[in-house]
């Protein structure tokens, strides 16, 4: 897996340098985005910026709120008299297929594998993932394995100082499978409404 993610990666830089051969602009922006040169230095965070660091100023951060929010009153509800939306549809094989392969290619850390790699077997894989979907849809949550994220945290300003913790917020970037869950989900809601 490590290998085809290795090669299409090179393979996608090898195209995008002989795509720029004509345009030395566009070249030279290739060749440090593949050097890691495209990164401002200036904003390194000093190492007292850790993740232990960063994961308590926000920890620290949701329970001031949840402290500042905890006498106020509770919010009030109406009954809604119209249609409402018990249950998620079941999706057919055909839907699963055509949107991860009409979904944006994005990969996260936490995905098994590449998405390249994901639509390249698709169709084998495509009757454990369509499985996986309509459970997912049926019992209304999604798959312990889907809900883990890695948050990145980044600056807020680009001039803002990177050694204080409160010019950060946390990106959190999800597994493929999970968006796409999202999106049939999105779909019934948005029909439903």
């Amino acid at each position: 897996m490590h290998a085809l993610h290795q090669a299409k990666e090179n393979r996608y830089w090898s195209d995008r340098i002989a795509a720029n051969a004509g345009n030395s602009k566009k070249l030279w922006r290739s060749m440090s985005s593949i050097l890691l040169r495209d990164r401002n230095v200036s904003l390194q965070p000093s190492p007292d910026v850790t993740a232990d660091r960063l994961a308590q100023f926000f920890i620290d951060k949701v329970n001031g709120v949840r402290a500042a929010t905890e006498n106020a009153a509770p919010p009030t509800y109406t009954t809604h008299a119209g249609q409402h939306l018990c249950s998620f549809r079941e999706v057919s094989v055909d839907d699963v297929r055509k949107v991860l392969l009409n979904s944006p290619p994005k990969t996260c850390a936490a995905d098994p594998l590449p998405t390249s790699v994901l639509r390249e077997v698709v169709d084998t894989l495509l009757p454990f993932i369509w499985v996986t979907f309509n459970a997912s849809l049926r019992e209304g949550h999604l798959p312990e394995s889907q809900k883990a994220a890695v948050i990145t945290p980044i600056l807020k300003k680009t001039n803002a100082d990177p050694d204080e913790l409160k010019n950060y917020r946390p990106i959190s970037n999800l597994t493929f499978i999970s968006k796409v869950i999202e999106r049939f989900v999105v779909e019934q809601i948005t029909r439903h409404l």
